[in-house]
């Protein structure tokens, strides 16, 4: 298999033609010529030659796309999958937890009315991208259980699209269409079922990213039209921007667009330099390689990798601005952002010996950082609340048995938690405006005290300002925890069956609006939300079906990582062994493949930053998969593209060296 991770340079030298030449002709055949479907792009590249059905957004050409869509069987086959999909997600149903005050019941209150109307001290905590899900559904009277597999279709259909570029092969492409379509996680109860956030991010992350391989693989090879590439851009902008906002750690998702976009620029610049030259010296026939020809594209190829970005800017101007009319601060959220987020910051930077993986803020530097800050300093009441706050520990039993933050210091991040709710009960929070200037001041403070040397920085490394500082003994125990939660991901470990009772009251908010779980299921239909008892018969058989999924997803995961490690050990192999390769495997395969290897290498970094974060609550001795789990949303989201593209270049190279096979034979007779 190694020996086939490319295709053969007779499957694939009409390509090297192709991309220097532009549209291919029709009498061409290659491998890939003798699919049954379109090219990446057929019909779409706009260069002064093309034909009239080659420019793309022809009326006349989608009509007869869209005709020859509805004559395939396939069609059909994937549209009974996908009322399959629906019907799975409706019969298992969902679960809403009450008591989980800052998480599933904020969200949910977040997508309400009185969101606005009668804003409280929490309206700020945390992105409110799930709660326009909530309440895009909620006004639309759609069934959740269906939107959410809408989701999963979006995901499944954004991979087949990825698989028939690569390989064009629709079995193959519908193989990876059903294995994202029905992938476990979306009946898991944590990550699937529960009416929480992690419920969409898979789903939209595999779209989200897939469609950005999409515009890179376009533009790399130049081979696309300018309408059809600034559509799909949008698209992607459209969804990139609402993903960013589903979960605080956005970043991420952009900075990986940003790095595949510069690398697809600058691969189409280098390929249009070496046309333009090419023309210029009369040794390569190159239609429509003119300078203000390639300049266009180049524009469009520009313009495409910047509509997304636009997308989020003004999707974030438009947030803070409703943020600052309704609460008086122009900010997205203030968990990880803000002055106050910038105090806690503060407190992780600051010199203490008693810090730990665990313990981001241990209670010498926060008693430092209350010394070094006048502000701060004269509010002892405040002090006395944080020593004294319910988040210790993290568990509400250390508040209540008397034990302060010095028998039980702050864990991970709760100190961002603890420092909200010190504030609010020392009487010091009296709007998000208020709070924010209060700790410009206070943070102007503490800069001037690292800067004089009242306060003294720790030498540990800190991944981001908004994490605790490890010391290199800790960060390769990090590994060993990023190592676990691929074992997790791929083996589905501790995955429980989806199908399950929830509660409907609000233990933190008892006085205000104990039955959220009612509000819940009159707001989406869902009366088993506030009866259980209605659904009970359902639990047992529908878990049962979910728990087969899951024994049948661990072989294929299985599987799949097997057929990973061979394409990428497979190409390295094929590189070392032939010195000269034949143009198609630098051009498209070697961009294939290097995609592939990329989605692998950000599954490795995304997974040991969040493995930095997750194991002061997981643990490295004890470790909690489940917690894993939980937070590896996007390693199972590239791993599963991952997947599918290596599928997929496995089948176009045991394709290209059948039909090599076949031609050599041909000769020999």
């Amino acid at each position: 298999m190694a020996q086939m991770a490319f295709a053969g340079s007779e499957a694939g030298s009409v390509i090297a033609r192709h991309a220097m030449r532009g549209p291919r002709p029709a009498d061409e055949s290659t491998a890939e010529s003798t699919s049954d479907s379109p090219d990446m792009n057929d019909s779409q590249n706009d260069g002064p030659n093309a034909g009239p059905n080659d420019r793309g957004g022809n009326p006349r050409g989608l009509r007869n796309r869209l005709i020859s869509v509805l004559r395939m069987p396939l069609t059909y086959v994937m549209l009974a999958a996908i009322a399959l999909r629906i019907g799975f997600a409706r019969w298992i149903g969902v679960w809403f937890w009450g008591g989980m005050h800052w998480d599933d019941t904020l969200l949910f209150r977040y997508s309400l009315g009185s969101h606005f109307t009668d804003p409280t001290d929490e309206e700020l905590f945390k992105v409110a991208g799930y709660s326009w899900f909530l309440a895009a559904v909620r006004k639309l009277h759609w069934d959740y259980p269906t939107c959410v597999a809408l989701l999963w279709v979006a995901a499944a259909l954004v991979v087949f699209a990825l698989v028939m570029a690569v390989c064009r092969r629709r079995w193959v492409a519908f193989g990876a269409f059903v294995y994202v379509l029905f992938y476990p996680s979306a009946f898991e109860a944590d990550i699937g079922t529960r009416m929480y956030r992690n419920s969409v991010l898979i789903p939209l992350y595999v779209s989200v990213i897939g469609l950005a391989v999409l515009v890179v693989w376009k533009v790399a090879f130049d081979r696309f039209s300018v309408p059809g590439l600034l559509v799909l851009s949008v698209v992607l902008g459209v969804g990139f921007s609402y993903t960013y906002y589903v979960k605080e750690d956005g970043a991420w998702l952009a900075a990986s667009l940003a790095a595949a976009f510069a690398v697809g620029l600058g691969v189409y610049a280098v390929v249009g330099v070496g046309r333009w030259r090419s023309r210029k010296r009369g040794s390569v026939s190159v239609r429509g390689a003119g300078a203000s020809y390639t300049l266009r594209r180049f524009v469009a190829a520009v313009l495409a990798a910047v509509v997304p970005f636009a997308c989020l800017a003004g999707v974030t101007a438009a947030y803070k601005a409703v943020n600052k009319k309704y609460f008086g601060i122009a900010q997205t959220q203030t968990r990880v952002s803000g002055q106050l987020f910038g105090f806690v910051e503060r407190v992780y930077a600051i010199d203490s010996p008693n810090r730990s993986m665990s313990v981001w803020a241990p209670a010498d530097a926060i008693d430092a950082a209350f010394a070094a800050s006048p502000t701060l300093a004269k509010e002892t009441y405040l002090h006395d609340m944080v020593v004294h706050s319910q988040w210790i520990g993290g568990d509400p039993t250390n508040f209540a048995n008397g034990r302060t933050m010095y028998e039980a210091p702050f864990p991970g991040d709760m100190f961002t938690w603890g420092m909200h709710t010190a504030l609010l009960y020392a009487g010091l929070w009296h709007s998000q405006q208020q709070v924010d200037d209060m700790f410009r001041q206070v943070n102007a403070e503490l800069d001037r005290a690292f800067a004089n040397g009242t306060l003294k920085k720790s030498m540990r490394f800190q991944l981001v300002p908004s994490a605790g500082g490890f010391t290199r003994d800790e960060m390769g125990q990090c590994f060993v925890a990023m190592l676990k939660g691929y074992n997790g991901v791929l083996r589905l470990v501790n995955y429980a069956p989806g199908s399950k009772a929830g509660d409907y009251r609000d233990m933190n908010r008892l006085d205000e609006y104990p039955y959220v779980g009612v509000q819940a299921a009159q707001a989406f239909n869902l009366p088993y939300l506030a009866d259980y008892s209605l659904r009970e018969g359902r639990f047992g058989p529908a878990n049962r079906v979910v728990s087969a999924v899951f024994a049948v997803y661990r072989v294929v995961n299985a599987l799949m990582a097997v057929l990973l490690a061979v394409v990428l050990v497979g190409g390295v192999v094929r590189l070392c062994r032939r010195r000269r390769i034949a143009a198609p495997l630098t051009g498209r395969m070697v961009l294939f493949w290097l995609t592939d290897l990329a989605l692998v290498l950000l599954s490795a970094v995304y997974t040991y930053a969040m493995s930095w974060f997750d194991v002061n609550v997981t643990g490295m001795e004890n470790y909690n998969y489940s917690w894993a789990n939980y937070y590896n949303l996007g390693t199972v989201s590239l791993l599963v593209l991952a997947f599918c593209l290596a599928l997929a270049i496995a089948a176009n190279a045991w394709i290209a060296h059948r039909q090599a096979q076949a031609h050599r034979e041909a000769q020999a007779a």
